[in-house]
C-alpha cells in the first residue's frame, strides 16, 4: 500500500507503512461489528482515516488525508481506493495481487469462450 498525498500544493509520497501494529487490526474487528463500510457516517470516517494516520505514524493529519487525496472513481490511487487497500492490507491481504489474480482469471475465462465453439 503505497500513499501518497498533496500537501501545500506537493506531493509528498509515505511509501507503505513500517508498522502496522496488531492493534490496528483488533480496532477493524471492532469497528466490523458496527460500520458499514460501503456507507460510513461521518464520524465512523474519521475514524478509518485515523487509523490510516496511525499505521504512518500520524506523520500527516486526518484532515492532510482528507484534503491530499483526491476522489476518482476510476482510480485505486484515489480516496475510495486507498481506503479499500488499507482495510485489505490491515487483514494481511495484498488488494494489488487479489486485483492482478481476478484480471489473470478474467482473461483466461475469455480465451476459454474464445476456443468455445
Amino acid at each position: 500500500m503505497n500513499l501518497t498525498l498533496e500537501i501545500d500544493d506537493k506531493k509528498v509520497k509515505f511509501g507503505k507503512p513500517k508498522k502496522v501494529k496488531g492493534r490496528a487490526y483488533l480496532r477493524y474487528l471492532e469497528m466490523k461489528q458496527y460500520v458499514d463500510f460501503n456507507n460510513p457516517t461521518p464520524d465512523e470516517l474519521d475514524e478509518l482515516v485515523q487509523m490510516i494516520c496511525d499505521a504512518y505514524e500520524n506523520k500527516f493529519t486526518i484532515d492532510e488525508f482528507y484534503d491530499g487525496c483526491y476522489i476518482d472513481p476510476f482510480s485505486g490511487e484515489g480516496f475510495f481506493g486507498k481506503i479499500t487497500e488499507f482495510l485489505y492490507y490491515i487483514q494481511g491481504i495484498d488488494l494489488k495481487k487479489v486485483q492482478k489474480n481476478m484480471e489473470d482469471l478474467l482473461a483466461n475465462e475469455n480465451e476459454v469462450e474464445k476456443k468455445t465453439p
